[in-house]
């Protein structure tokens, strides 16, 4: 998450007073019915959180279910535990991957006694799995380095196209479905990137598809910008970017097929970010996203990241500009056929960079434009922080 400029962090402490005139329809705006947990406050089970939450409104809530380098741990909010001392791995019993602490089972029971379905908010290519990292480079992904042209395995960064790393990762999804979790969505670690997809299975899978070699600069050219090279994408890039977007799109379902043999009614959400429902072309390029494409998949739920402060940062908008993408973003999503996927608009709570909490007025501005679709806000940690942001936007 980008930090804002303080001129853009100005300009937005307008939407405070403002509900975009002349560009926001009448509306009222959508009750909060979910809720994204990063850090859980107490002790496993302890069901507090979910009580209060329950009584604001929420109905659902989505747990982090994985610990990278760097998180805060569950139990320890002010991050007292030193960095080294906290693990990576998942916080369920899992085949592949390292426990951390199994926590996850108490705590949605704990959720379910307050009334809160309970969803789990799993990584997939960015949780280590030792068993396929002790494999070396086999079953990493590669990208194409801008300034030699050739790939280049990304470390760490698993391989999905790779059959070995889509039979472990939809055995972690089993094994998350017999906690007993009504579901998941998937962390945006679920993407390719614009240079991805040069590993010997992405290219085999790319090869089959398009029935021609896969090669550097058969989709990307090299290109002198500034003072350093970059790729842009050439001729060929859009039909491999769809090769990208449906194997995203066929793990998902698989994903979700596979649980659902172990647990029926599992639902899976997708994460998607602002550029889908903004900016298409750049999505399918740079994320392999493609919203209609996500919308008439084997997908429950599309959860589009629309953190109205990230966007007026990363597109340097004013106010108005920022209400008129918005709604941009908001006409695109209910436009989406009829028997799509559920959207679920997710709403930033607090600057990326101050921590502070965003006043209810400008959140209730940006839920506006939204009327009509779910919303969860992220994050909701402290009821104490997001308990008047969800009193405000019930009224």
């Amino acid at each position: 998450m980008r930090v804002l400029r303080a001129a853009t962090r100005t300009a937005l402490v307008l939407l405070a007073a403002t509900t975009f005139a002349g560009v926001v329809r009448p509306a009222t705006a959508s009750p909060v019915r979910s809720v994204q947990v990063l850090v859980l406050p107490g002790e496993p089970g302890d069901e507090e959180l979910f009580r209060k939450l329950a009584a604001q409104g929420v109905e659902r809530v989505y747990l982090r279910a994985f610990q990278l380098a760097g998180d805060r741990r569950h139990g320890d909010p002010a991050g007292r535990i030193p960095s080294a001392k906290r693990g990576t791995g998942v916080y369920f019993p899992s085949r592949h991957r390292p426990v951390v602490e199994d926590r996850l089972v108490a705590d949605c029971r704990a959720a379910r006694r307050a009334g809160l379905s309970c969803h789990a908010w799993m990584t997939t290519r960015k949780s280590p799995v030792p068993a396929l990292l002790a494999g070396g480079e086999r079953h990493l992904s590669w990208q194409a380095d801008p300034i030699s042209g050739e790939p280049k395995v990304m470390p760490g960064v698993l391989d999905l196209f790779d059959p070995e790393v889509a039979r472990v990762l939809t055995e972690v999804f089993v094994d998350l479905a017999r906690t007993g979790v009504d579901g998941v969505l998937l962390q945006d670690d679920f993407t390719f990137r614009q240079g991805e997809g040069f590993s010997p299975a992405g290219r085999r899978a790319a090869a089959r598809a398009l029935g021609r070699p896969l090669t550097v600069e058969g989709v990307l050219e090299r290109q002198w910008h500034g003072e350093r090279w970059r790729l842009r994408p050439s001729a060929g890039f859009r039909d491999w970017a769809h090769v990208k977007r449906d194997r995203l799109l066929e793990l998902a379902g698989r994903f979700r097929a596979a649980a659902r043999q172990e647990r029926p009614g599992f639902e899976l959400s997708l994460n998607l970010y602002y550029e889908t429902a903004l900016l298409p072309e750049a999505a399918l390029a740079w994320m392999a996203q493609d919203l209609e494409s996500a919308a008439a998949a084997d997908v429950d739920r599309l959860a589009v990241m629309a953190y109205h402060r990230q966007v007026a940062e990363e597109r340097s908008l004013d106010t108005l500009r920022l209400g008129a993408e918005l709604q941009q973003m908001a006409d695109r999503l209910r436009a989406l056929p009829p028997g799509s996927a559920e959207v679920l608009v997710k709403v930033q709570t607090k600057d990326w960079s101050t921590g502070e909490p965003i006043p209810v007025d400008e959140l209730r501005s940006v839920a506006t434009i939204f009327a009509g679709m779910p919303l969860a806000l992220v994050p909701c940690d402290d009821v104490g922080a997001c308990g008047p942001l969800l009193q405000g936007l019930r009224r």
